[in-house]
C-alpha cells in the first residue's frame, strides 16, 4: 500500500504542476499579445513622429 500511496501523491504533484504550466502558457500568451500590440503601436507613433520632424527641416 505504501507504494500506492506514493503513487497516487506523484501524480497529484504532476497534475497540480502540468495546471501550473498551463497557467503559464495563458499568462505568456497574454503578455506576448499585450507587447505585440504595444510595440506596434509604438512603433506607429514614432514613425510619424519622425516623418513629422523631417516635413519641418
Amino acid at each position: 500500500m505504501e507504494v500506492y500511496d506514493e503513487l497516487e501523491r506523484a501524480l497529484k504533484e504532476i497534475e497540480r504542476l502540468n495546471d501550473i504550466i498551463k497557467r503559464l502558457e495563458e499568462d505568456l500568451k497574454e503578455m506576448y499579445l499585450t507587447f505585440g500590440e504595444f510595440s506596434e503601436e509604438y512603433t506607429e507613433n514614432k514613425i510619424k513622429e519622425l516623418k513629422g520632424s523631417s516635413n519641418n527641416e
